[in-house]
């Protein structure tokens, strides 16, 4: 039985409670721990009542969802697209809850996704990079590769290449989010072969790369 770690709803506020699974650590300075202090914010600015759960593989993710629907929690969001089938078996049996999968990849009943753009973001600073390059070679440390992160990397070589064509980009994944040691290796391998420009998505293991 998972237990959830949670607070009281403040008077009030209807009794709202909200949830948050995140699939790692939310001390890992990125990913996990920006959707706590999502959480925090949401506990402190509408005194509703939170709780928050790590659930790392798919049978403690499954768990999850369904201890918090059984609890009757009206909003759970569900850090991380690899929840997306979780969400949609528990949420016929719940259609109470709405379950939020961030990064999901559709709508159905009361899942619906959070999407974000990041790899606009990344066309921005690959805008930048590919303006800045001396040695024409960008570098790329990745966590570990999913879809999310292999586009954001996609959008910031196009960015780079928007103004400066004859750029080149070398990646490398570490098959880790928190594994600083290995970014830092991963930082100076790519600048062994000349990349002088560097972008991250690796969570605390892009607390090597700088």
């Amino acid at each position: 039985m998972m237990a959830l770690q949670g607070c009281a709803p403040s008077p009030g506020n209807g009794g709202i409670r909200v949830g948050l699974i995140t699939p790692g650590s939310i001390a890992d300075a990125a990913w996990n721990s920006g959707a706590y202090q999502g959480l925090v914010l949401i506990r402190d600015s509408f005194g509703l009542a939170v709780s928050h759960v790590e659930a790392r593989t798919p049978a403690e993710q499954d768990e999850a969802l369904r201890a918090y629907a059984a609890q009757g929690y009206d909003l759970v969001f569900a850090h991380g697209f690899e929840f997306q089938e979780a969400a949609e078996r528990v949420s016929a049996q719940y259609p109470g809850t709405a379950l939020i999968i961030t990064s999901g990849r559709r709508v159905q009943g009361n899942v619906a996704p959070l999407i974000f753009r990041l790899e606009e973001a990344s066309y921005l600073a690959g805008m930048v990079a590919g303006g800045l390059t001396r040695t024409g070679v960008l570098g790329f440390v990745g966590g570990i590769e999913l879809p999310p992160i292999e586009a954001a990397y996609q959008g910031w070589v196009n960015g780079a290449k928007a103004v400066n064509p004859e750029v080149q980009s070398r990646k490398i994944y570490l098959n880790s989010f928190d594994d600083a040691a290995a970014g830092r290796e991963a930082a100076l391998a790519l600048a062994r072969v000349g990349a002088d420009m560097f972008h991250h998505n690796a969570d605390a293991a892009a607390l090597g790369v700088f």
